[in-house]
């Protein structure tokens, strides 16, 4: 049966049981005056976030799809088939820990892209949740504001999953399922092909931090060898070529820091490991020239680290 709604939300989970009810009835109160869908990739959690999700589907059979699975498929190709299941021209996302607090945010941010056509992406502000303590994150755009991928990408700034809505891409990122940080990639990816738009009339979406989430757990230097690797796959899905130089320079940023912090723990032999992968994959990408400046400034900052000693 054809999928009608404007706009499908995709929903990835695994181990949210806690959670998860809050965050599927903070989409199902939604009010709109558009057919809306919301698509569940359950990642054979070993708890009852698979029982919770059945229970809606069941119960809301023209409106909950569930993707159930019986292997685990990890964070980010479970976010890649839930993505792909979404057909409708527009995506919002929440995952199975978070939830929305504002009723008419399906409505406003479909509105908002309908009329700004040469937006992709809408998003709004977030709090944190954590030890049951709200912090706002406040974002430093005007209602309303236009933004292309320097605006955020310069500032650091990765809309927070939660609050996006995106017009769908006709086609997903190469190598979507390598990366650690999808939706990095993925809102990056989109504005290829438009702007962001920011608004401030919808009310935060609430992240929760806690150490059953996935960024949350990993350790210092993982979570940098993670971003790495998705900031080089971002470099080879940018269409730009001034996009791809600046996701290359962070990249080179990025490395600098690494490379301090391995010096620092003593882990240099670890880092050359990783930096000896990087051009390896880089290579394999048809990526040449980032690779030689990669490895000029790491003899570079490698012998002022030997003179000081």
């Amino acid at each position: 049966m054809p999928n009608t709604s404007l706009v499908d939300v995709c929903m990835i989970t695994y181990a949210h049981e806690p959670f998860l009810r809050q965050a599927i009835e903070s989409i199902l109160m939604q009010k709109t005056d558009f057919s809306f869908r919301l698509v569940i990739g359950e990642d054979c959690s070993p708890d009852n976030s698979r029982a919770i999700c059945e229970e809606y589907a069941q119960a809301h059979p023209e409106q909950v799809v569930l993707l159930p699975s019986d292997k685990n498929w990890g964070a980010i190709p479970n976010f890649e088939r839930t993505i792909a299941a979404c057909t409708a021209p527009y995506i919002a996302f929440c995952e199975g820990d978070d939830y929305w607090t504002d009723p008419h945010k399906l409505q406003k941010q479909w509105a908002l892209l309908e009329a700004n056509k040469a937006a992709i992406l809408c998003f709004h502000e977030v709090q944190f949740l954590e030890n049951g303590a709200f912090r706002p994150l406040v974002q430093p755009f005007e209602e309303g504001q236009l933004l292309g991928f320097f605006d955020l990408f310069d500032r650091h700034i990765v809309p927070n999953t939660s609050t996006v809505m995106v017009r769908k891409p006709k086609e997903a990122p190469k190598r979507f399922a390598e990366v650690f940080n999808g939706d990095t990639l993925y809102f990056y990816y989109a504005l290829n092909f438009g702007k962001a738009l920011f608004s401030r009339s919808i009310l935060p979406s609430t992240y929760r931090l806690h150490a059953g989430g996935i960024f949350s757990s990993l350790a210092q230097f993982g979570r940098r060898e993670k971003a790495l690797k998705t900031y080089r796959i971002l470099a080879q899905n940018m269409q730009s070529e001034a996009k791809k130089q600046a996701v290359e320079a962070l990249l080179l940023q990025l490395y600098r820091e690494y490379l301090i912090l391995a010096l620092k723990e003593k882990a240099l032999g670890e880092y050359l490991k990783k930096k000896w992968a990087y051009f390896g994959f880089a290579f394999s990408l048809g990526q040449y020239k980032a690779p030689w400046l990669h490895l000029k400034d790491l003899l570079y900052h490698l012998s002022l680290y030997f003179k000081r000693k």
